[in-house]
């Protein structure tokens, strides 16, 4: 039996006033979590038990009444403790539209994605009765997928959406697998027109910026990331990372390093100028999935405040600062065991040129 877990986070977005669901120039943002484990029976009685990981973050902004396009980070996991102790991970970055029918209190939805797929399997292979080694691959290819939907309105601007399909992969090297999902569960966060009045007052500031950016990340992973601004107050981040992971061995800690994908979503409030430092300020909330890949290979959840600056003489370029919580679910051994998940705190500095 699988467990269902929810991204309860979404509810500190419940504070929005009015209907603002699906209307155009509205956005969404909304995830769902499972964690759990299978057992399976083979003809000649064997059994394998599993444990699987299923994650995923979707934004997106209306372009028109009910009709929406976006963006989702979805990773996808199954790992064998016993025998060769295989792994598969399937981290996606995906494209996504979605359309809207029916009435404020619940509306249908048909759904369609595309992206990459970063498909990664590894196994252990016994060498003699003494050593092993672990082999594995990583893949890139597209994923796609299409299904219906149902939101269910607790709130004006808070859903529960229940959501089924058909998903799938092509690796260049592998035959494609597509697959019924079943049925996902999670809650999502609609924020429209009706619930920013406050949107005003971003045109103060609004010449600072533009919609893409590119910029040089440290601390959280070394690395370059793409930014797009939807507007001042909410971004849409991908990018490629040179990353790491702390795990606690016994009384030790080990440092385990790889590339890391990883991106995110970020909430501003109102810019603002301290006039004393001669700056222009806005704070938010961050939501972020990174998966690091290689011998360490882990994802990574988590939330945390941020804080974009720019200097007032300069418009095309902002530093960012970010300070949270991490939850980080290891896929890989230690000593024989599989390494337990781990909460810490994370850090990220960002510098943001500007480039259109």
């Amino acid at each position: 039996m699988k467990s269902t877990f929810i991204l309860l986070i979404i509810c500190l977005l419940s504070g929005s006033t009015g209907f603002s669901q699906t209307q155009k120039d509205g956005r969404y943002f909304g995830g769902n979590l499972r964690l759990g484990a299978d057992k399976t029976k083979f003809d000649n009685g064997d059994q394998a038990q599993s444990s699987n990981l299923y994650a995923r973050a979707d934004a997106g902004t209306f372009l028109y009444d009910d009709f929406a396009i976006g963006a989702a980070l979805q990773m996808e996991g199954q790992a064998f403790p016993k025998g060769t102790k295989s792994r598969y991970y399937n981290p996606q970055l995906l494209g996504t539209a979605r359309y809207y029918a029916g009435k404020e209190k619940a509306k249908i939805f048909i759904a369609g994605q595309l992206g990459l797929s970063f498909f990664h399997s590894s196994y252990l292979e016994f060498l003699n009765t003494e050593k092993e080694k672990r082999i594995g691959s990583t893949e890139v290819g597209g994923a796609y997928g299409i299904g219906a939907g149902v939101a269910w309105f607790l709130s004006p601007g808070i859903a529960v959406e229940g959501t089924m399909g058909w998903e799938g992969y092509s690796m260049p090297k592998s035959k494609s697998n597509v697959s019924f999902t079943g049925l996902k569960i999670g809650l999502t966060a609609y924020l429209g027109q009706a619930a920013r009045p406050e949107r005003q007052d971003t045109s103060l500031y609004g010449n600072y910026g533009g919609k893409i950016g590119v910029g040089i990340s440290i601390f959280d992973g070394i690395g370059v990331p793409v930014r797009y601004y939807f507007s001042p107050k909410k971004v849409l981040e991908a990018g490629i990372y040179y990353g790491g992971i702390v795990v606690r061995n016994n009384d030790e800690f080990q440092l385990g390093s790889g590339l890391m994908l990883g991106g995110g979503y970020t909430f501003f409030g109102n810019r603002y100028e301290k006039e004393s430092k001669g700056k222009i300020r806005a704070n938010g909330l961050a939501l972020r999935l990174n998966y690091l890949t290689g011998d360490y290979s882990a994802a990574m959840l988590s939330a945390g405040w941020a804080m974009e600056t720019f200097r007032k003489s300069r418009t095309n370029r902002s530093f960012l600062f970010e300070l949270g919580l991490r939850e980080q679910f290891p896929n890989f051994e230690l000593e024989g065991e599989p390494a337990k998940a781990t909460p810490t705190l994370y850090l990220r500095w960002n510098v943001n040129f500007f480039v259109k």
